[in-house]
């Protein structure tokens, strides 16, 4: 995980300095080919890069009507203890569809999702390998940019809060209304911790945590993107993708956000609750099943760091009955 306090000054321009690079990359072309294949085939492929670079640059589709208004793409790995409670949470609070990547689970977690593959809510595809969780993204923005009108892409352990009153897609709605070059709307993460529990039990994840830190600790400053698919070109990294020309990411006050980092705090009334620690045997699971987008294990000292239970908050619990 990159810090926000090691990224503050390297604040590069992502969007002139990556997008050669993603489009001379193999995460479109080979859709998830084995990491070891990709020097060969990015070399073989370069020139057809060069070719298309110009129609992809500059190319946003117009699209009337949307099959989905807002979708949630993850990639999990067994999940099987929680994604039914992310599902339905989602759902509640107004997510009409869910492209979730099985990167070969062992547990229930196709059984748990079975009934909301059939009734058409989840699109449900196996992904192997490892790290694969920008092949994951990019297939979902190459697939779904014309059937969906915006896709937040996040994580099992993060749950899109609203605060009273906030309507999801109106919210989003607005925000990209006053901005015409908006291509996505970074919302900051809020870590919750393990709220001093030592072993897990099956009480849902929301009525578990109740304690959060502070919003200004460094880590919260991490963002997670709703994106319009039409203007993205790529995912280089899970926070954030890299823009068509002429289009950025914004924040609910209304700023331009570069990177996977928003230093402007003002506005949380919608804000990813990131269930990063949970309890204690929970997080030594998560340690073991390692990273999404890379290989290797976490540090034990990463819950340590990431364990705060500074502000007690239990606006979550209306849901839980609801679940």
């Amino acid at each position: 995980m990159l810090n926000a306090e090691a990224y503050k000054d390297k604040k590069l321009s992502f969007a002139g300095k990556s997008r050669l690079w993603t489009f001379i990359s193999l995460g479109r072309l080979c859709k998830g080919a084995a990491t070891r294949g990709r020097k060969i085939a990015t070399l073989l492929c370069l020139p057809l890069y060069f070719l298309a670079y110009p129609f992809k640059f500059w190319k946003v589709p117009k699209v009337k009507n949307f099959k989905h208004n807002f979708g949630v793409c993850v990639i999990i790995k067994n999940e099987g203890n929680y994604i039914k409670e992310w599902v339905d949470y989602h759902r509640l609070i107004g997510v009409d569809i869910f492209y979730i990547f099985d990167n070969e689970s062992t547990d229930n977690t196709y059984e748990i999702l079975k009934p909301y593959i059939d009734e058409g809510i989840v699109q449900y595809r196996l992904i192997k390998g490892k790290g694969r969780q920008m092949d994951a993204y990019n297939i979902t923005i190459n697939k779904e940019r014309k059937k969906c009108k915006y896709i937040a892409f996040i994580d099992a352990d993060e749950f899109i809060h609203l605060d009273d009153g906030i309507n999801l897609l109106d919210k989003i709605d607005e925000t990209f209304a006053k901005n015409s070059d908006c291509g996505a709307v970074a919302l900051n993460w809020l870590l919750f911790g393990s709220s001093n529990l030592k072993e897990k039990t099956n009480e849902p994840v929301i009525k578990r945590f109740l304690y959060h830190s502070e919003p200004d600790f460094v880590e919260n400053k991490h963002i997670k993107s709703v994106v319009n698919p039409r203007v993205v070109m790529d995912f280089r990294n899970p926070h954030f993708p890299l823009y068509k020309k002429g289009y950025y990411a914004y924040n609910l006050n209304g700023n331009k956000v570069f990177g996977p980092f928003n230093e402007d705090l003002a506005d949380l009334s919608i804000r990813i609750n990131h269930y990063f620690t949970k309890s204690e045997e929970e997080f030594m699971i998560k340690r073991n099943r390692g990273f999404a987008d890379q290989p290797g294990t976490r540090d034990l000292e990463e819950f340590n760091y990431m364990n705060h239970n500074e502000i007690f908050d239990d606006s979550m619990l209306k849901y839980v009955d609801k679940l």
